[in-house]
C-alpha cells in the first residue's frame, strides 16, 4: 500500500484541502528569522538592454531588471525545520496518505511501481524539488541544506546520475546519502531553506573555505569557463575566437567537462571568471572569493541573473553582456566583452 501513498494524498487533498506544512508537521522549528539583506546591482551597459528579447521561462522582465538595478531592501524568507510522520519520499516529492509536498510537476508513477521501497526509521530530506531539475540549484541551494541534518538522521538526497560533478561533491563534503530513490520513513525532517538569509550565508561561506582549502590554489587567476555544448543548448557560435581573444589577455580556458578538481583549482580565489549563463556556472561560485568579478554572457532570449541572488551573502561583483541569437546558437560581441571585462576589473 505504501506505493499508492502519492495517489491517496492527491485524492485526500482534493477532498480535505491541502494543509500548510506547519499544519501537517508533527513539529516545527524556526532556525533563522526573515531578514532584509541588500543584493548589489548587476553591472550592465544600457546599450545591452535593447538586445534582450526574452527571459528564461521561470522568471520575468520585471524580476530581471530589478536584479540589474539592485535590491537594497531584498527580503529573505526564514529557515524552517519541519518533522513529518509516516511519509514516502521520492525524487518527485514526499507524501503521506493526506498530503504531499516538495513536488515538481506530475509524479512519475512507473518507476515507483517497479522500484524497491526501503524503510527507514528517521531521515532528513535534503532536496528542494527544483534541485532535481537544475544542477545549479542542487549545488547552491540543496547542498547547503544538508548541513542542517541532525545526528541519527539518514540522508535522503537522490541525485541525477547524468550530472558528472555531483558524485565528486558528495565525496568533497563527505555526504553519505541513502542509495534508494524511494524510501518510507517513520519520521522525516524537511527544511524550508529557500531564503538567502545569513543562516544560509554562514553555511555557504563554510563550504567555500572547505573548497578553497581542498583546491590548494592561492594564485589569482583570470578564467574563461567554457560551456561548449553541455547542458541545455546555449552554444556560442564564435566561441573559439572568444577563447583565443581571452587567452591572449591572460585568461586560463577551462572546459565545463573537466574534472571537478580541475575546475575548483582554476576558479579558487579567481580575480575574474567569464562564462555563459547556466547551471554549470554554479561550479565557479563556491571556489571564488569576496572580490571576484563575474562576467555572465546572457543569451538574448533566455535572459537570467539568478547568480546575483548569492552576492549579498558571498560577495563578489557581477556584470553581464548579451549574446544575440545566431542560427541555432548565440554570437558574442567580442570587442564589447573585452572592453566590459576591463571596466569590471577597474571598478
Amino acid at each position: 500500500m505504501k506505493r499508492f501513498t502519492p495517489l491517496a494524498s492527491k485524492i485526500m487533498s482534493r477532498i480535505l484541502g491541502h494543509p500548510a506544512m506547519a499544519q501537517a508537521a508533527s513539529s516545527t522549528e524556526m532556525l533563522a528569522p526573515e531578514e532584509i539583506i541588500p543584493i548589489p546591482p548587476v553591472k550592465m551597459d544600457d546599450s545591452q538592454r535593447e538586445k534582450v528579447t526574452r527571459t528564461e521561462e521561470r522568471t520575468s522582465f520585471a524580476a530581471e531588471w530589478a536584479k540589474i538595478d539592485g535590491r537594497p531592501d531584498a527580503r529573505h524568507q526564514p529557515t524552517m525545520r519541519y518533522e513529518f510522520e509516516h511519509v514516502l519520499a521520492t525524487p518527485d516529492g514526499f507524501f503521506s496518505s493526506t498530503f504531499g509536498y516538495n513536488a515538481w510537476g506530475r509524479l512519475d508513477l512507473a518507476p515507483l511501481m517497479k522500484s524497491r521501497i526501503a524503510e527507514v526509521d528517521h531521515g532528513f530530506h535534503g532536496l528542494r524539488a527544483i534541485g532535481t531539475r537544475y544542477f545549479g540549484h542542487w549545488l547552491m541551494d540543496c547542498l547547503p541544506t544538508t548541513r542542517l541534518r541532525r545526528p541519527g538522521e539518514a540522508l535522503f538526497f537522490p541525485t541525477p546520475k547524468t550530472w558528472p560533478h555531483a558524485r565528486s561533491y558528495h565525496e568533497l563534503f563527505g555526504l553519505d546519502p541513502l542509495e534508494h530513490d524511494y524510501v518510507y520513513f517513520d519520521r522525516l525532517t524537511f527544511c524550508d531553506d529557500i531564503g538567502k538569509n545569513s543562516h544560509l550565508g554562514a553555511r555557504l561561506l563554510d563550504m567555500r573555505r572547505e573548497v578553497q582549502q581542498a583546491s590548494g590554489n592561492d594564485r589569482r587567476r583570470l578564467v574563461y569557463f567554457r560551456r561548449g555544448d553541455t547542458g541545455i543548448a546555449r552554444t556560442i557560435t564564435n566561441e573559439d575566437a572568444l577563447s583565443n581573444a581571452l587567452a591572449a589577455r591572460g585568461f586560463e580556458i577551462v572546459d565545463a567537462r573537466a574534472d571537478l578538481d580541475v575546475i575548483l583549482r582554476a576558479c579558487s580565489k579567481a580575480e575574474m571568471i567569464v562564462s555563459m549563463e547556466g547551471s554549470h556556472f554554479a561550479n565557479c561560485i563556491l571556489p571564488a572569493d569576496t572580490d571576484t568579478r563575474f562576467v555572465i554572457i546572457n543569451p538574448a532570449d533566455r535572459f537570467c541573473n539568478i547568480w546575483s541572488d548569492y552576492l549579498g551573502l558571498l560577495g563578489g561583483r557581477m556584470g553581464t553582456v548579451v549574446a544575440e541569437k545566431d542560427g541555432d546558437g548565440y554570437r558574442v560581441d567580442i570587442p564589447h566583452l573585452l572592453d566590459f571585462a576591463d571596466r569590471m576589473m577597474q571598478g
